[in-house]
């Protein structure tokens, strides 16, 4: 698992089911959490950045995230739903993972590297 291809069915929806390497590892990571309910993977669209990175927004009162991961010569957004939960939780399952790793909980304004 990890590698680039396609995650289809558990919790990814059938919408779209191609993802990066990069993203493959947090699609995997996410999955395996009991808290996760679903995950909706978005395009991927070529960056010129060498750097990599995910960023996670909350969108809902700890239930609904927007995912952006970059990785390589790509980037590709996502959103997934959870149970009622923390940034905490999520910063636990994804620290793993030894990437820059930023946080944007709902009330808070100014993002923050963790």
């Amino acid at each position: 698992m990890g590698k680039s291809g396609h995650r289809a069915g558990g919790k990814i929806t059938s919408s779209h089911t191609t993802v990066t390497a990069p993203m493959g590892r947090v699609v995997d990571a996410l999955s395996r959490q009991a808290f996760v309910q679903k995950i909706a993977l978005g395009v991927i669209t070529p960056v010129r950045s060498a750097h990599s990175g995910i960023r996670v927004t909350e969108i809902a009162s700890g239930t609904i995230w927007r995912l952006t991961v970059i990785g390589g010569a790509a980037a590709q957004k996502g959103v997934f739903y959870t149970e009622a939960c923390s940034s905490q939780r999520i910063h636990q399952a994804l620290m793993p993972l030894g990437v820059e790793l930023v946080l944007r909980p709902l009330d808070d304004s100014p993002h923050s590297t963790v």
